[in-house]
């Protein structure tokens, strides 16, 4: 890899995708940038910026960004990026994965799912960068064209690195990648069990849900309530709990926002002037002029079963209760006519294994057995059999 001169191949062609294509075409180093994609077609060669706080109107033209559908850049990429929907990311690297280089630098943006995991797994000699959160907010404008965005100031990631890619230099090539600072997680855990939107997302939608429906369209942020920070706040205490047992570092979603308390954090998510512009993705009941949220949007259907569920499957594993989270579940599953939880608030586990592709069990036991001290591997290997059990006993 030539330092100063990066080939760069994005995965995909959703809001992060054009933020960091816009981005990194105009950054130093960096020799060409290519967007792999199924839309080839509708990306015009350069992207209009424009910041994403209200009544600023300067934009700024990106440098040159060609779209493919073919697996050839890939070949050639220093670095893929992978800024992909959480719940087509796992075909997609199958699809892909006789295409990437062992020496190309993955990055992954957010990391939710345990795709850490499987990268590891299907990509063992690939040197890695997992971004806890997404570094930037960003929306598309017009698909292929503009983007509207802002940078956030620090993003945390966590680094596999190689014989070849040393810790150090991937952490310098995170930051370059990046743009912003870049602090560096000491271990995998706040990627797999995020307090970022499988906490954040679902506590504002079951406060959404409450106060539906609505006569106007309600903003996501702006619009933000106690009943949501309450949720939030104690979702989040559950998941301590969590990292306590694990005897891993946490931060807090009051330490992460510099907040103490309800009311502190509703003005906090209230208040961004980032997140000002995004409404509730919401639908027109029939034969009803009132709106509701929508279901089909990926803060339910991608933060759920990709993030809050690994969240409840770390707690069954551990015997850990996580009252506010299995409400929630279950407030939202009732909602979405789905089926997470069943009415005990055990996980439904075939459901969720077939909505995955793969089996979470499995997954989380891995990452457990290396943070448990011998006593506490007994009682996980209870719980996994029983588990397990659940799996193929109520898979008919």
């Amino acid at each position: 890899m030539d330092a100063e001169n990066l080939h760069i191949c994005i995965c995909g062609g959703g809001n992060m995708s054009h933020a960091f294509a816009a981005l990194l075409s105009n950054a130093p180093g960096v020799s060409s940038v290519a967007v792999h994609t199924r839309r080839p077609n509708q990306w015009q060669g350069n992207l209009r910026m424009y910041p994403l706080e209200e009544h600023v109107d300067e934009v700024q033209i990106s440098g040159r960004i060609n779209a493919s559908d073919s697996s050839n850049m890939l070949r050639k990429a220093d670095v893929i990026i992978l800024s992909l929907p959480c719940n087509v990311r796992y075909a997609y690297l199958n699809q892909i994965k006789k295409d990437i280089l062992p020496n190309s630098v993955l990055l992954f943006s957010p990391s939710l799912g345990g795709i850490d995991l499987l990268a590891h797994k299907e990509f063992p000699q690939n040197p890695a960068i997992f971004c806890q959160r997404v570094p930037y907010i960003s929306r598309i404008l017009r698909y292929g064209e503009s983007v509207s965005l802002s940078l956030k100031k620090t993003v945390a990631c966590f680094f596999s690195p190689s014989r070849n890619m040393p810790k150090e230099k991937l952490f310098s090539l995170a930051e370059r990648l990046l743009g912003i600072k870049v602090t560096e997680l000491q271990s995998p855990w706040p990627l797999l069990l995020s307090n970022s939107n499988p906490i954040i997302h679902i506590a504002r939608l079951c406060e959404l849900v409450h106060l539906s429906p609505f006569a106007n369209v309600p903003y996501f942020y702006r619009d933000w309530g106690d009943e949501a920070s309450q949720r939030a706040l104690n979702m989040d205490a559950e998941l301590a709990r969590i990292f306590s047992s694990l005897g891993t570092p946490f931060q807090s979603l009051e330490d992460y926002y510099e907040v103490s308390g309800v009311h502190a954090l509703t003005e906090k998510f209230s208040s961004i002037p980032s997140l000002h512009q995004i409404k509730t993705a919401m639908i027109h009941p029939p034969t009803s002029p009132l709106w509701i949220p929508d279901t089909s949007d990926r803060y339910f259907r991608e933060d759920i079963p990709m993030g809050t569920l690994f969240i409840k499957l770390a707690a069954s594993l551990l015997s850990i209760d996580v009252p506010t989270i299995n409400d929630s579940l279950t407030c939202l599953q009732r909602f979405m006519n789905e089926h997470y939880l069943r009415e005990d608030a055990s996980l439904n586990l075939p459901h969720w294994t077939k909505l995955l592709g793969f089996n979470p069990v499995n997954l989380m036991k891995e990452r457990l057995q290396a943070s448990l001290s011998l006593s506490e591997r007994d009682m996980l290997s209870l719980n996994y059999n029983m588990l397990n059990y659940n799996i193929l006993s109520r898979s008919a």
